[in-house]
C-alpha cells in the first residue's frame, strides 16, 4: 500500500498537496516549479504561451512557507492573510512544528507582499477571544523536496539509483536524505 508523510513532515519539508496548497488555479511559476519548466523547448503544450507571457511580465502571486508565532492552529480551508487591512494572500495549510517550536504553514502571497520578512495578520480567534497577529514569513527558492513513492519500488531494483543518477546529471546537490517505512501486505 502506498504511504504518505504526515502533516508536520509534509509542511516542514515543503511537500505540496494538490487540493490544499496548490490547485488548477495556480501556475507552475507561482508554485516555484519554474526550474522544472522549459518554455524554450520545441514541445508544445496547453498554456505554454500564457506561461511565457507570465514569466516575461512576472508573477502576481507566490507560494511561500510562513512561520506564525502561536502554539496551535487548525486549518480546514484557506484563511485570508492581511497587511494593513488589505488582503495579501491566503494560508492554505498549517500545523505546529516541534522542529521550529511554532506554527508553520504554506501560503499563497500576492505581489508585492511575497518578500521574505513581510509581516501579516490573520483573523483567528484564540481561546481568550483576542485577534492574533503574525510577524514574519520565510521562503527558500533554492531548496526542493523530491519524493519517490510507489508499491512497485520493492520489486523494481535500481529505482533509487536512477533518481540519484538523474539528479547528479543535472548537477543538483542533495542536502538531506530521509526514508520512511511503507508497510506491505
Amino acid at each position: 500500500k502506498p504511504g504518505c508523510p504526515h502533516l508536520i513532515e509534509r509542511i516542514e519539508g515543503g511537500l505540496l498537496s494538490y487540493g490544499n496548497d496548490i490547485s488548477s488555479n495556480d501556475t507552475p511559476l507561482e508554485c516555484g516549479f519554474d526550474k522544472y519548466l522549459n518554455l524554450e523547448s520545441d514541445i508544445n503544450f496547453l498554456g505554454k504561451e500564457k506561461l511565457r507571457e507570465m514569466k516575461k511580465k512576472g508573477i502576481k502571486k507566490k507560494l511561500m512557507g510562513v512561520k506564525i508565532n502561536i502554539s496551535e492552529i487548525e486549518v480546514t480551508g484557506s484563511l485570508n492573510l492581511f497587511f494593513e487591512n488589505k488582503k495579501i494572500g491566503e494560508l492554505r495549510s498549517a500545523c505546529f512544528s516541534p522542529k521550529y517550536e511554532t506554527v508553520i504553514g504554506i501560503a499563497m502571497i500576492n505581489e508585492p507582499y511575497f518578500e521574505v520578512g513581510q509581516s501579516f495578520e490573520i483573523n483567528l480567534i484564540d481561546k481568550s477571544n483576542k485577534n492574533i497577529h503574525y510577524e514574519s514569513m520565510s521562503h527558500n527558492d533554492k531548496v526542493s523536496k523530491i519524493s519517490i513513492v510507489g508499491a512497485g519500488m520493492v520489486s523494481t531494483p535500481g529505482i533509487t539509483y536512477r533518481m540519484f543518477r538523474s539528479l547528479a546529471e543535472e548537477k543538483i546537490n542533495i542536502l538531506a536524505i530521509s526514508t520512511s517505512e511503507i508497510k506491505l501486505s
